[in-house]
């Protein structure tokens, strides 16, 4: 339980405890003094650890989970729990492209949790038959390390499916790209329905998450979302949560809005929140309270933070 102190600046008062469990995303380029620091921090229940296949595969049939057990150790040493996230799209492995696996490309622009540069991107088309059986493989072996360490996991990132990291339900890149990779929505969802049913197989004993998203090309559809959805409540019922990496404490994440409903329509213990953004690099203390105050209310199963935001102090009780 996280009780958040009164701020003189928020406008409002948090006074009331937040009782929903948080967790600090932390990714490979972290220092030892800012991991040990975000594990030593009270307020947090875990960490959603973010790692790119290619640094847990970096050479075919050559495997490196060093950097998942360090994490795994820390979390059992401090009496915290994982979210684990294996990072597809264009954190892939670049054997992979010797190994006749298709491609798609694409212009990246990220500024909320990335520099905000123009990148001339690429990563495997995701329901390429080469690309999936090289995945799946590397999943069978990553089962090996999830299965000694059960109890520290709290819940396993079903990844795999879309382009730019493999997590979100979303397809981005031009229309003309589109047209030439010959997506479809169908071809698309059941894709993502066979790597769903996969990651159950694998890991049969540990919640799973779905990121669900709205954006394909230039247009917006919740027809693969809701489809998804509706998948995993028929046929793992409670089994996996279905979470919106988009959450802010902004005016338009609220019912009504196209891409807040796919989750907003759920019953709250059956979704997982993700902030938007760094809050510490991109914006102030103030909004950061108000979105855990948003948070609070919503009350999902969890709620995920940058772990920038934790080291630098916003999680602090005391400001």
């Amino acid at each position: 339980m996280f009780f958040l102190a009164t701020s003189s600046n928020s406008g409002y008062k948090i006074s009331s405890a937040l009782e929903i469990p948080i967790y600090a995303i932390i990714r490979g380029n972290i220092s030892d003094a800012n991991l040990n620091q975000i594990f030593k921090n009270s307020a947090i229940k875990g960490v959603t650890y973010y790692v790119g296949w290619s640094k847990l595969n970096p050479q075919k049939n050559n495997y490196d989970f060093s950097s998942l057990t360090k994490i795994l150790t820390l979390a059992e040493k401090y009496n915290k729990k994982v979210n684990l996230g294996v990072l597809t799209g264009r954190w892939s492995p670049k054997w992979l492209e010797n190994n006749k696996v298709k491609y798609l490309y694409w212009n990246h622009f990220d500024d909320y949790v990335e520099k905000g540069n123009i990148e001339e991107s690429k990563a495997p088309i995701p329901w390429d038959k080469n690309f999936c059986q090289y995945f799946e493989t590397f999943l069978v072996k990553l089962k090996e390390i999830v299965d000694v360490n059960q109890k520290t996991f709290n819940a396993i990132e079903i990844t795999g499916g879309s382009n730019t990291n493999g997590i979100e339900t979303n397809f981005i890149c031009s229309d003309d790209e589109l047209k030439r990779v010959e997506f479809n929505f169908l071809k698309y969802t059941n894709n993502w329905k066979k790597i769903i049913d996969n990651f159950s197989k694998l890991f049969p004993n540990i919640i799973l998450t779905l990121a669900i998203h709205d954006s394909f090309g230039s247009q917006r559809s919740q027809e693969s979302a809701n489809e998804l959805i509706n998948y995993c409540n028929l046929k793992y019922t409670q089994r996996i949560k279905i979470a919106a990496y988009a959450f802010t404490e902004e005016e338009w994440f609220n019912r009504g809005n196209q891409y807040a409903d796919l989750v907003l329509k759920l019953p709250s213990k059956d979704i997982v929140l993700q902030s938007i953004k760094i809050y510490s690099i991109k914006s102030t203390n103030v909004n950061f309270e108000k979105m855990l105050f948003k948070a609070s209310e919503i009350k999902p199963a969890w709620l995920e933070i940058w772990g920038e935001d934790v080291i630098n102090k916003f999680l602090d009780s005391e400001q």
